[in-house]
């Protein structure tokens, strides 16, 4: 029986017996897919902010969100993945000091990233909302200062709130409830009146094609397609966020137990999975980054 570490939290030595106590393949497969989705995010993510750097044809001001949602995806494989990976390893081999040494690290930093990776996709759905009410006063009222200004506040809030967890783990796990629908609900109302803006545009240029110029035609499809982009990384971000917060429900409503400890651990992983496929959303759906991935991934050196 393990002695309680005075440097453990009461709720990390709970969590650290419960993994104890469930069957040991579950969590040798946590690590095993945490330090391959930890390469993807890695590698991924690199290329895509090298790609960032390279592309001159996206909007400052969009690539500035595009910035901040690659870099926190490649902080979860640089950073929160790992030490997922040793807090696994220090419960597998009974390493109550180093699980109890790591566990508070790794659950705000993987809170800190994941925080900002939801925000910054909702600020990221209300800039496209935005664009298309503002038209082409877009650019000079969303300037590339006010995004940036944007950016710090939300990596700052998320850094502190991420931190609140060693003061009350329970008010963080329902602050993160509540953060996580309210995105969901923002980020699903600007796409929804995006959608119904859309069809009404679509309604009167059919009305008035003799009067329509063919540049705003274009620019309107060009817009349509970066809508559809964003929803697609929405979609995907919701998909793997939505079992988490299922599992930390459970967390509120029936408390810490083996099975809800497994499930926590088991939904993380698909939220860092995340991590690894938007790099490949981008390139799917977003053709000036794609193009300057396949130039970058062409000069890389053969084995």
């Amino acid at each position: 029986m393990e002695v309680f570490n005075t440097s453990c939290s009461n709720q990390d030595f709970r969590e650290y017996q419960f993994i104890r106590k469930s069957p040991r393949h579950w969590y040798v497969f946590l690590c095993i897919a945490n330090v391959v989705f930890s390469i993807s995010a890695i590698v991924g993510n690199s290329i895509i902010l090298l790609a960032l750097f390279q592309c001159r044809t996206i909007y400052s001001s969009s690539k500035a969100l595009f910035y901040s949602l690659a870099l926190s995806d490649f902080g979860v494989g640089m950073v929160a993945q790992p030490l997922q990976v040793a807090t696994g390893l220090g419960a597998l081999h009974g390493n109550l000091g180093l699980f109890c040494t790591i566990q508070p690290f790794y659950a705000a930093v993987a809170y800190f990233f994941c925080a900002v990776s939801f925000t910054t996709t909702t600020v990221i759905s209300i800039e496209r909302y935005l664009a298309l009410r503002l038209g082409i006063r877009h650019r000079l009222i969303i300037t590339v200062k006010k995004v940036t200004l944007v950016v710090a506040l939300l990596w700052i809030c998320s850094s502190i709130w991420a931190v609140s967890r060693m003061w009350n783990i329970q008010i963080n796990k329902i602050s993160a409830i509540i953060l996580g629908f309210s995105c969901i609900v923002i980020t699903s109302s600007c796409y929804f009146r995006i959608h119904r803006t859309l069809r009404a545009l679509k309604t009167r240029i059919t009305n008035e094609a003799s009067t329509r110029q063919p540049r705003k035609t274009l620019n309107m499809m060009l817009y349509r397609r970066s809508v559809n982009s964003m929803l697609a990384v929405f979609g995907f971000l919701v998909a793997c966020y939505t079992p988490y917060l299922c599992a930390i429900i459970a967390v509120a409503l029936f408390g810490y137990s083996s099975p809800v400890v497994l499930s926590t651990n088991l939904t993380s992983v698909v939220i860092f999975l995340n991590s690894s496929i938007n790099p490949f959303v981008y390139c799917w759906r977003i053709r000036e980054i794609r193009s300057k991935v396949m130039l970058i991934v062409r000069k890389l050196p053969l084995p």
